[in-house]
């Protein structure tokens, strides 16, 4: 399996519980699909760059896993079709 590193932005107005579980149901999206979490952090709401659909602040979450390409498709998919996660991008990492 190979090591992937994703992080996602989500709506900056969640409350904490909301955010919980977005970043849950992600993580449930990896580890369903034959992915192993490696590292996960939360890293709060912050300032974004440029508006995204209207929004100048995001929630910020990061999470390391490794997997397989069935993985990395049904992530893309769970991302593209949650509302509450405004942005996102998975990157694969070096093993060293």
């Amino acid at each position: 399996m190979r090591l992937y590193e994703t992080i996602f932005i989500g709506l900056s107005a969640l409350t904490e519980e909301e955010a919980e579980a977005t970043a849950t149901g992600v993580k449930e999206v990896v580890t369903s699909h034959g992915g192993e979490l490696v590292k996960e952090e939360d890293w709060g709401v912050k300032q974004l760059a440029y508006e995204v659909k209207h929004h100048s602040k995001g929630h910020y979450f990061l999470l390391q896993f490794r997997g397989e390409n069935p993985t990395l498709s049904e992530l893309d998919r769970h991302y593209r079709y949650n509302e509450s996660i405004i942005k996102y991008q998975t990157l694969r990492l070096d093993e060293k």
